[in-house]
């Protein structure tokens, strides 16, 4: 998994009742990167270090470089389809409010990943023009640009 959605077990549990409550079919989070501070590709560290130490600094790589959808389902009642990526739900009554979701996928491994996604059993990321255009920028770059006021969350 690379992403986290930030809410103790406490406020999911709150988050459910309230959207049943609505009435609301799904609840949607809002993408943010989680980059090294200096914009590299650093590896993953090992239990018990925290993500956050390592990954301090928020972007918006997959909306602004990558052109990708920037939206995540969180929460979504059994019965609803919803597509590849968990980006956008059939069809349903969305929650009112977009919960933050933290996106762990810029590491050490992501050109690996990015360059043989078959052998990483995410055939889905084969080809697609998101993955493109992120192999492209990074090798041509080799680092997310820290500087880049488009890039700021």
């Amino acid at each position: 998994m690379s992403e986290a959605a930030h809410l103790s077990k406490g406020r999911q549990r709150k988050l459910v009742v309230r959207a049943q409550g609505m009435g609301a079919a799904y609840v949607l989070g809002q993408l943010t990167d989680q980059v090294a501070a200096d914009g590299s590709l650093p590896p993953i560290p090992p239990l018990p270090a925290s993500l956050h130490e390592t990954f301090p600094a928020s972007r918006r790589i997959l909306g602004v470089i990558l052109g990708a959808p920037t939206s995540k389902v969180c929460l979504l009642r059994g019965q609803l389809a919803i597509s590849g990526g968990q980006h956008f739900p059939s069809r349903g009554r969305p929650y009112p409010d977009i919960i933050p979701v933290l996106h762990y996928k810029w590491h050490a491994k992501v050109l690996d990943r990015l360059r043989r996604p078959e052998e990483h059993h995410q055939q889905e990321l084969a080809h697609t023009p998101e993955s493109k255009r992120a192999l492209d920028y990074l090798t041509s770059n080799s680092r997310f640009d820290m500087q880049d006021a488009n890039l700021l969350s």
